[in-house]
């Protein structure tokens, strides 16, 4: 391996930007491999700052993994407990959404017994007049132009009981395409 120049520089951050104090930098050859961070911006923070996150969960997961096999700890069993601490969480949070779901209603007399009452471009007044009591409003809007139509969902809280009406964020260029779909994790 050919040697590399290494440097470590200290910065203080005065008014004009990151100044190295020289007394505390020390530089010289080094036979080892060398990892450069990224450098930080005025704000100290790295440009890098989405991936190290990635890099940094894969190297403690390798640190727990040497540590697990320094202790004695056969692999078969290393990789039933990764297999636990991965796979259980995703059944979990796959079985909350199975029983939380609903994919809501499209019964267009349900959607007829929904009057939507345009105020201005962005709100609405709803009024139920259907059987079932109303927690959220999927609409389609269509902005006009050679722009693509967005589907988009309001949530009404308090639910909206059947007989009463309430205000929502619906813009006057929405239809109604579904009400009470949720599967959201709150």
């Amino acid at each position: 391996m050919r040697p590399h120049w290494v440097k470590s520089t200290t910065e203080r951050l005065s008014d004009n930007g990151w100044k190295e104090i020289s007394d505390l930098s020390v530089g010289g050859f080094a036979n080892q491999v060398v990892n450069v961070e990224p450098k930080a911006n005025a704000r100290g923070e790295c440009a890098m700052k989405s991936r190290r996150g990635a890099r940094l969960a894969i190297r403690e997961a390798r640190l727990i993994t040497r540590e697990l096999r320094l202790l004695g700890v056969p692999s078969q069993t290393i990789a039933k407990i990764w297999t636990a601490v991965i796979v259980v969480p995703a059944i979990l949070i796959l079985g909350y959404l199975a029983v939380h779901y609903d994919s809501g209603t499209v019964d267009p007399a349900v959607l007829k017994g929904v009057q939507i009452t345009y105020k201005d471009k962005y709100q609405s007044h709803v009024r139920n007049s259907t059987t079932i009591t109303l927690k959220s409003l999927t609409v389609t809007c269509y902005p006009g132009g050679d722009a693509q139509p967005v589907t988009s969902t309001t949530q009404l809280y308090p639910p909206l009981q059947p007989g009463y009406g309430e205000d929502a964020y619906v813009g006057a260029d929405c239809k109604l395409v579904r009400v009470n779909e949720s599967h959201q994790l709150w």
